[in-house]
């Protein structure tokens, strides 16, 4: 029987779309309706004798908690109808402190969300206004509290650094007050400025300054550094878990370059070879389901190169790193030839090693992931 897949189900709506933010979404909450049925027939095309097998759910966005309890219960009604879950699955969803109160969050849990991934990204209002969020300090906090109140256990607090003139003081404020309530997951993203973004064009049109990448580096440390000896696992280059068993299991499965599902406008496919991607228009999504044909506007198959190149890439920002023996049983070359001269040094320089056959980077390394894999992708070629 094949490996468990993760299905991801991208919500792309929001109140109002954050500057920074370069994930498929809309405003136009009046397009729900239509939306659900159209991803109910969307899971509905998968056939009944042979039900795919799935490990995790994870309702991403756009912002997820902006749908009813009802809506996501209809969602879950559809996958439960179709797939074959795991009976320790993981089902996250991913909400906005300012789409939820005490009474919708207890309603979630009563659906089976076993796992809460909270965008509170700052407990300081300015910061808050300055990455044009839509709740407030006081309702990231309300957000936090409310969804222990409901339930949840496994709860995962995202916090966002590196914004321009942040001040290490300034960041570990939010690090004070993020481990202060004690989750069992948090996610520190630095800020990046992605091309076709508000704030892209705010920083082209000189409206804004530009993030500091040295500034960047120093808060990474720091951050590391800090919630190590606070008692969380830095097992991805931005993630933290209290513990093994609080990592995110759905993202873990991207990382080991694993086969998931995606539904919903944008998300995307994999089945260890081929990708595929459905219309990142809602409309045309819309469309296309309601007229008995996929949302898929595009599929391709990997060359061993572009596998090889997706399992460097995310296999180093994991503790873990890159299995050397599985890479060579997966592609039939020899990991330590291939990459022999990026390894040298990575050695030397004392950003990395390789250990029991896996090749890891450490902080020092991690700060520099992006050349280092990029080195790797030049011997493949």
């Amino acid at each position: 029987m094949s490996d468990p897949h993760a299905l991801y189900i991208h919500i792309p709506f929001c109140i109002r779309k954050c500057d920074y933010c370069d994930f498929y979404s809309s405003t136009d909450r009046a397009l729900i309706p239509d939306f659900i049925q159209a991803l109910l027939k969307e899971i509905d095309r998968f056939p009944l004798s042979q039900p795919l097998r799935i490990d995790t759910v994870y309702f991403g966005g756009g912002t997820p908690s902006v749908l009813s309890p009802g809506q996501i219960h209809a969602v879950l009604n559809g996958i439960h109808k179709k797939f074959h879950l795991a009976h320790q699955k993981e089902i996250t969803l991913e909400a906005n402190p300012g789409t939820v109160n005490l009474e919708k969050l207890t309603d979630f849990y009563s659906l089976g969300i076993n796992r809460l991934s909270l965008g509170i990204q700052s407990f300081d209002d300015e910061k808050l206004i300055g990455l044009s969020r839509i709740h407030t300090r006081q309702q990231a906090v309300d957000a936090i509290v409310n969804s222990r109140r409901a339930g949840f256990e496994n709860v995962g607090i995202d916090l966002m650094y590196g914004v321009p003139n942040e001040s290490t003081s300034m960041w570990q404020s939010d690090l004070n007050r993020a481990v202060s309530f004690s989750p069992a997951h948090i996610s520190c993203y630095m800020l990046t400025v992605e091309p076709f973004t508000v704030l892209h064009d705010r920083i082209a049109a000189g409206r804004a300054p530009a993030p500091c990448g040295s500034d960047q580096i120093q808060l990474f440390e720091h951050t590391v550094a800090f919630l190590t000896r606070a008692g969380y696992e830095h097992y991805e280059i931005s993630n933290f878990a209290k513990g093994k068993e609080n990592r995110s299991r759905h993202n873990s499965a991207y990382w080991r370059h694993k086969a998931y599902l995606g539904l919903g406008p944008s998300a995307h496919s994999f089945d260890g070879r081929n990708r595929s991607w459905n219309h990142s228009d809602i409309s045309l999504y819309i469309e296309s389901l309601f007229s008995g044909k996929d949302a898929v506007a595009e599929t391709e198959v990997l060359s061993s190169s572009q596998q090889m190149t997706e399992t460097v890439m995310t296999g180093l920002r994991t503790k873990e790193g890159i299995d050397t023996l599985a890479f060579k049983n997966r592609f039939g070359v020899s990991f330590l030839n291939l990459f022999g001269p990026v390894i040298t040094r990575v050695r030397d320089n004392g950003y990395g090693t390789i250990t029991n056959n896996r090749f890891t980077l450490n902080l020092k390394g991690q700060t520099r992931l992006n050349h280092i894999v990029r080195e790797c992708v030049d011997l493949i070629d």
